[in-house]
């Protein structure tokens, strides 16, 4: 909901509203798809009839995606032609494609990948790391006392959401989080195509290859 509003200016009512349920569906149905992500590390999955199968799936989850974002951005772009105010993140990258300075300047697809981007990490990325975080505190009770107790002190009774200006005073929660995710990284490996040839450390990296980052390195 948070994302929504941020990228587009609009919000669901519950969990059951058909937009995000919408939403909803094409985001996990893409992280329930390892396999072509493990395709990049192991290519050889990539001649397999399952990696097949579960590409041409992805492509389909991709078209939903796709279909969902543009209707999104088109009203964006709609509200800005009608010379509506910027107000949304989507609005001030859509700003980007009339700018003077090509370094600055964005393509229609490098928006619509940057807000699937921010949809994607920001839902399922989130998720399994609050719950590697309880998982880590359902082992460590102790742990979990200490956390309780900081935010009892720093909260006590207050009916109301904290503040993103408090959590500087939440040390040990603060804390928990960085070491949850050190020992469980919700994406331990990224990767990218290399652009160009390239030189790193003495190792030639030629146009084309795939790059994995290892988080745990």
């Amino acid at each position: 909901n948070t994302l929504a509003c941020i990228l587009f200016d609009i919000s669901f009512d519950d969990v059951n509203d058909p937009e995000y349920q919408r939403v909803y569906e094409f985001v996990d149905d893409e992280a329930n798809e390892p396999l072509v992500g493990e395709a990049d590390i192991i290519p050889l999955l990539r001649f397999t009839p399952l990696y097949a199968r579960k590409a041409e799936r992805m492509k389909r989850i991709r078209a939903r995606q796709d279909a969902w974002l543009t209707e999104k951005i088109g009203a964006r772009q709609q509200h800005l032609v009608e010379g509506g105010e910027v107000q949304t993140l989507c609005d001030i990258l859509l700003q980007t494609m009339d700018s003077p300075c090509p370094g600055q300047r964005l393509s229609y697809e490098n928006i619509k990948e940057i807000c699937n981007e921010i949809i994607f990490a920001g839902t399922d990325t989130t998720a399994t790391t609050t719950e590697t975080v309880l998982a880590h505190l359902l082992n460590n009770p102790d742990k979990a006392t200490a956390l309780r107790a900081e935010l009892d002190d720093v909260f006590g009774s207050l009916q109301r959401m904290p503040s993103a200006a408090e959590f500087s005073r939440l040390r040990y929660t603060n804390a928990v989080i960085k070491e949850a995710m050190r020992m469980t990284c919700a994406v331990p490996f990224n990767s990218h195509t290399c652009t160009a040839d390239t030189e790193v450390l003495g190792y030639r990296i030629p146009k084309g290859a795939m790059c994995i980052n290892n988080i745990y390195a």
